[in-house]
């Protein structure tokens, strides 16, 4: 059985997820410079009010980037 995550994603009766409940603003540590980058870019986006999305939101917004066309 998969533990379930902690980060609470955006639902449409939910609250938006705040850093308090992002596991990886806690005791996550990156060993490159890239990550350190990545979760800057991540903190920011959240902290500017950025909505963090669901699997079947990012395949709709992919879906939407490409003109509509189906996943094949």
């Amino acid at each position: 059985m998969t533990p379930k995550p902690k980060l609470k994603l955006r639902t449409p009766n939910s609250k938006l997820p705040t850093l308090t409940d992002d596991p990886m603003t806690g005791d996550y540590q990156p060993r490159t410079e890239i990550g350190r980058l990545a979760l800057a870019a991540r903190k920011a986006y959240i902290a500017g009010g950025g909505e963090l999305l669901n699997a079947d939101e990012i395949s709709a917004e992919v879906r939407r980037r490409r003109g509509g066309l189906a996943d094949e």
